[in-house]
C-alpha cells in the first residue's frame, strides 16, 4: 500500500517550518490530502505523465539557474536542496489525482520512453517525495534539537508501517532509539571534524604572517627568518563619503593575551546581533551613534568571513546574510553571507565599542617582563596620563627604529621580541604592535593588539581606495579616557617600501581584478536590487510554452471524451476492454476498487481470490495504457479470458 497522504501532509509542514515558508508548506499538504476529500480523478496518458515530467524538470533547473545566479556556491546549492519539493510536486499531485494512482517509468527516465514491448513497469512516488522532504528540511536554516526530534518521529511513522510482523514492538522501538542516538552522535562528531579540519587549514594558510580569520588566534611570525611574502591582491574597496577621507585603519579582530610569540583572544565567545527593519540590516551595540560612513566591498569566502569594520562601527547596511555575531573584543563574522558582499558601515571614529578592560589586558610574558618595566620606566608612562604616554611610545618607535620585511637570526638565546627592542631594532608591524602593547601594559595602561588592513592606496581606475593583501596591517588598541583608541606605532614610511617591491604586472593585474569585480558585483546584486536578473526572463517563455503545451493536451483529450457537433464520439484507447465489466462484478459483490486505488493494489488487496485476474490484468493495461496496443491475437485472449472469469463468478453467485 501507498504511504498516507496525512505523513506526506506532516513531511510537508516539517519542510516548511524549517525553510520558513509555513504557508506554501500548507497549501502543498492539502493538496497531498485533496484526493481523500473528493472523488474527482483523470485518466492521464503516458504522454500527459511525460510532459508533467518535463515541465518538473524546466522547473528545477529554472531554480537551480536562479540560486546560482544569485548565492555563492555553497549557498545556492543548500537553496537548490531547500526548493526541491516544490519542482516535483506536479507530478506527485497527477499521480494522487490520476486513477492510475502511479507514475509509468517512461515519465522519469526518458531513456525508457522508445520501449514499447514488454510490461512497463510503474512506480508509487509518495515514499520518494517524502524523504525529498525531509532533506529539504535538512537544508534549512534551523538546526536545534527540535529538528532532529521531528526528523526521528516521522522517519518512526513512515518505518513502522514497514516493520516485519514478527518483529516485536519493543525491539523495534529499541531499534529505533539506538539508531537515532547514534545518528545524533555522528552528526556532533562530524560537525567537530569539520571545524578542526577547518581550523588546520586556517593554520596553514595563515599562519605565515598574513592576516588571520581567526578571531580567537593570531601568529605574529615574529620568529620567522627570512623575507616575509606579500601580495599585490586586491582583497577589499573603500568608497568614503562624499568629500570625507577614508577611515585609515579596518580592523578584523583583537587579542588580550600573548604567549610564545602568539597572540590569542579569551572569552572571545560570539553574540549574534539584532537586525534592522529585515536582515539585510544589522545593529551594533554602541554608546555613541555613528558619524561617519563609509562602503566596503569584500569577497566572502564560502559566505563567511570576519568584516574588516572602521573603529567603533555602530551599524551595517546592505549586508544579506543568515547571521552577523559579534565579540567582546570587536570581532564581527557574518555567516551564510554573499559571494561579493557590498556593505555600508556606520561608525564613530572617537570610539570602539569593545568591552572594558580586563585583567589580560595588563598582562605581560614573563620571559620579557624585565626588559618591558625597564622601558616603560625610561618613557615615564604614568597610568593617570594615557594620553602622554602614547605620545611618548610613539616618538620611541618613530625615533629609533625602522620598518623591515626582512627578518635577521637573532641572538641565541634572545626571544624574537627583546631581540628586536635591544638589537635589531627593525621590524615589521607585527613587532611594532606587540612591542607598543606590552610596554604600554608595563606602565600599567591597558592595551591590545589589533590586525585588520591599513587603507592609504587610492585607485583612478576604480574612484575609490582599493586594498591590497601587503596591506594587511597590525597595530595596538590603548585605553585612555575610558575608551578605546587606535595607536599605530609602525614607522609611516612603511606602505611606500612595499609600494617600491610591486611587480612591473600589477597595472595588468589591476584592470583583470576591476573588470572582474564589475562582473561579481552585477552578479551580487545589493539588496535593494536583488534579484534583477534580466536573463532569468528569458526562461519564463519556455515555462509558458510547456504550460500551454500540456493545457492542449488535456483540453484534446476531453474533446475526445466528449461529444462534438456533427461528428460521432471517439472512444479513447481500450474503453471497451472487457476487464472493466469484470470489475463491475467485482463491485457488485462489494469488492470493487477504491478511490485512486492502483490496480495492483487492488489486487493485492483481493488476495488468492485474485490470483487468476493478474494475467487478464496485465493484458487489460497494455491494450488501455500501451500506444502500440495489443495485436489480434491477444485482443481475442483478452476477451476469451474475461469470458471465462465472468462465467466462474456467475457460477459462484448462484452457489
Amino acid at each position: 500500500m501507498s504511504t498516507p497522504p496525512l505523513l506526506l501532509g506532516a513531511a510537508t509542514l516539517f519542510w516548511g517550518h524549517q525553510a520558513g515558508l509555513i504557508p506554501l508548506a500548507a497549501a502543498m499538504a492539502l493538496l497531498l490530502e485533496g484526493p481523500r476529500l473528493t472523488a474527482a480523478r483523470w485518466r492521464l496518458s503516458l504522454i500527459q505523465f511525460n510532459r508533467i515530467s518535463d515541465f518538473c524538470t524546466v522547473l528545477f533547473s529554472v531554480l537551480v539557474l536562479y540560486a546560482y545566479s544569485t548565492r555563492e556556491a555553497t549557498t545556492a546549492i543548500m537553496a537548490v536542496i531547500s526548493w526541491l519539493p516544490v519542482s516535483y510536486l506536479p507530478l506527485l499531485a497527477a499521480q494522487f489525482y490520476s486513477v492510475q494512482g502511479k507514475v509509468d517509468i517512461g515519465a522519469l527516465f526518458m531513456s525508457r520512453r522508445k520501449i514499447t514491448e514488454g510490461p512497463r513497469p510503474s512506480f508509487d512516488l509518495s515514499y520518494p517525495y517524502f524523504l525529498l522532504c525531509l532533506l529539504a528540511a535538512s537544508a534549512g536554516v534551523s538546526r536545534t534539537p527540535v529538528f532532529y526530534g521531528g526528523l526521528v518521529l516521522l522517519s518512526a511513522w513512515a518505518l513502522w508501517r514497514a516493520k516485519p510482523q514478527r518483529t516485536p514492538a519493543w525491539a523495534w522501538a529499541a531499534l529505533l532509539v539506538l539508531a537515532g542516538g547514534l545518528g545524533h552522535a555522528g552528526h556532533h562528531g562530524l560537525h567537530g571534524l569539520q571545524t578542526l579540519l577547518e581550523n588546520k587549514a586556517a593554520w596553514l594558510i595563515f599562519g605565515g604572517g598574513e592576516v588571520p580569520m581567526d578571531p580567537t588566534w593570531s601568529h605574529t611570525a615574529m620568529g620567522q627568518v627570512g623575507r616575509l611574502k606579500q601580495s599585490d591582491e586586491i582583497l577589499l574597496r573603500v568608497e568614503p563619503a562624499p568629500g570625507a577621507p577614508p577611515p585609515p585603519l579596518l580592523r578584523q579582530a583583537s587579542f588580550d593575551h600573548y604567549r610564545a610569540a602568539q597572540w590569542h583572544a579569551r572569552s572571545s565567545d560570539f553574540k549574534p546581533l539584532r537586525p534592522l527593519l529585515g536582515p539585510a540590516s544589522w545593529d551594533i551595540p554602541h554608546e555613541k551613534e555613528g558619524v561617519g560612513r563609509v562602503r566596503i566591498s569584500a569577497y566572502l569566502t564560502g559566505g563567511k568571513a570576519i568584516l574588516p569594520l572602521p573603529t567603533g562601527a555602530t551599524r551595517l547596511l546592505n549586508l544579506p546574510a543568515a547571521g552577523v555575531r559579534r565579540s567582546r573584543l570587536g570581532a564581527v563574522q557574518v555567516e551564510e553571507g554573499p559571494g561579493l558582499a557590498v556593505y555600508r558601515a556606520e561608525f564613530a571614529p572617537a570610539s570602539s565599542g569593545d568591552a572594558p578592560p580586563a585583567k589580560d589586558d595588563l598582562a605581560l610574558p614573563a620571559g620579557e617582563r624585565p626588559l618591558l618595566l625597564k622601558l616603560a620606566k625610561q618613557l615615564r608612562l604614568d597610568p593617570k596620563r594615557p594620553q602622554e604616554a602614547k605620545v611618548s611610545v610613539a616618538r620611541f618607535f618613530e625615533e629609533g627604529f625602522r620598518y623591515s620585511l626582512f627578518q635577521e637570526a637573532g641572538k641565541i638565546g634572545a626571544s624574537p621580541l627583546a631581540d628586536f627592542l635591544v638589537t635589531t631594532r627593525s621590524g615589521h608591524c607585527e613587532f611594532f604592535a606587540t612591542a607598543t602593547v606590552l610596554i604600554l601594559r608595563a606602565g600599567g595602561i591597558p592595551a591590545r593588539y589589533a590586525t585588520g588592513f591599513s587603507v592609504q592606496e587610492a585607485s583612478r581606475l576604480e574612484r575609490s581606495y582599493v586594498v591590497r593583501q601587503r596591506h594587511a596591517h597590525a597595530w595596538t588598541l590603548v585605553y585612555a579616557d575610558g575608551v578605546w583608541r587606535d595607536l599605530d606605532t609602525t614607522p609611516s614610511g612603511w606602505g611606500g617600501l612595499e609600494a617600491e617591491r610591486a611587480s612591473f604586472l600589477q597595472p595588468l593585474r589591476d584592470v583583470w581584478a576591476w573588470a572582474s569585480f564589475k562582473f561579481s558585483r552585477w552578479r551580487w546584486k545589493e539588496p535593494e536590487t536583488a534579484g534583477r536578473k534580466p536573463y532569468l526572463w528569458l526562461l519564463v517563455p519556455v515555462l509558458l510554452a510547456m504550460i500551454w503545451k500540456l493545457a492542449r493536451e488535456l483540453k484534446a483529450d476531453r474533446g475526445r471524451a466528449g461529444e462534438r457537433p456533427g461528428k460521432a464520439r471517439e472512444p479513447s484507447p481500450g474503453q471497451d476492454s472487457e476487464f472493466y465489466r469484470i470489475e463491475a462484478a467485482l463491485a457488485a459483490e462489494g469488492l470493487g476498487r477504491r478511490p485512486a486505488e492502483a490496480l495492483a493494489d487492488w489486487l493485492d488487496r483481493l488476495g488468492p481470490a485474485a490470483e487468476g485476474l493478474r494475467p487478464l490484468a496485465a493484458l487489460h493495461n497494455r491494450y488501455r495504457f500501451d500506444p502500440a496496443g495489443l495485436g489480434a491475437k491477444e485482443r481475442r485472449e483478452l476477451r476469451e479470458l474475461a469470458e471465462v472469469c465472468l462465467t466462474e463468478l456467475r457460477g459462484s453467485r448462484v452457489d
